[in-house]
């Protein structure tokens, strides 16, 4: 089992939150928990999302080479993490996720008091550099023992709780350092697949997401772009 540990003081942020309006409450001040968890720490895309006085699930999705900071309250800083599950990488107190699977941390301040935090997110497979058409996109997916996703995973929504999509918790891909985008690719570089229809006119098609901003696009089948897959 691979541990991973590390120590860091109390993060005051600053940065938009994507969450309700309900005050984060912790269950006792004397007990350190995650108030939120910054995304894509370290690039011009970092965004937090608040708990809320979640003790688990977040983020839902996640993809190799996401950061993601923990922003503390309670209990008696400085706090330390240990990776008890999952391949996740810590440095300056900043988390990058490597793969998928389940990710289990053991949180503790620094009079002992401790919790455990977990999550399993969904996780996107990083586009490589060749551009297929729909069908060509489910052949590789399924190839990775994944598939398509649906425009819901990936898409950025503009509703107040933004959990569980991809653009939503992560940003802007042009702008996060995840190195899927580059300013100089074309148009059909610039498009995920997915596997939602459309039938304007009758013509066979599917939605598709910019990688840049998250905006979804009528793309026929025939119509080359890049590929990102769910992996089971």
């Amino acid at each position: 089992m691979k541990k991973t540990a590390l120590v860091f003081s109390l993060l005051a942020s600053s940065q938009l939150c994507f969450a309700d309006n309900t005050l984060y409450q912790p269950k006792d001040e004397n007990t350190p928990s995650i108030e939120s968890i910054t995304m894509s720490y370290g690039t011009p895309m970092r965004k937090e999302l608040a708990l809320n006085g979640a003790t688990s699930g977040l983020p839902k999705t996640a993809y190799s080479g996401a950061t993601m900071k923990l922003n503390m309250i309670g209990g008696v800083a400085p706090y330390s993490v240990e990776v008890t599950e999952g391949n996740v990488d810590i440095k300056d107190d900043v988390l990058t996720i490597r793969e998928k699977g389940k990710i289990k941390l053991l949180i503790s301040d620094s009079v002992g008091s401790s919790f455990t935090y977990s999550f399993n997110p969904s996780f996107f497979s990083t586009p490589d550099n060749v551009i297929r058409t729909f069908s060509q996109s489910e052949k590789y997916c399924s190839k990775l023992g994944g598939s398509l996703p649906k425009i819901e995973d990936i898409a950025l929504f503009p509703t107040a709780r933004m959990f569980g999509y991809l653009f939503s918790e992560w940003g802007s891909f042009s702008l996060n350092q995840s190195g899927w985008y580059t300013s100089d690719q074309d148009i059909s570089y610039k498009l995920f697949r997915n596997q939602d229809e459309w039938s304007s006119m009758g013509y066979d098609g599917h939605i598709s997401a910019h990688l840049d901003n998250g905006l979804v696009y009528q793309t026929y089948d025939d119509a080359f772009a890049r590929t990102t897959c769910i992996l089971k």
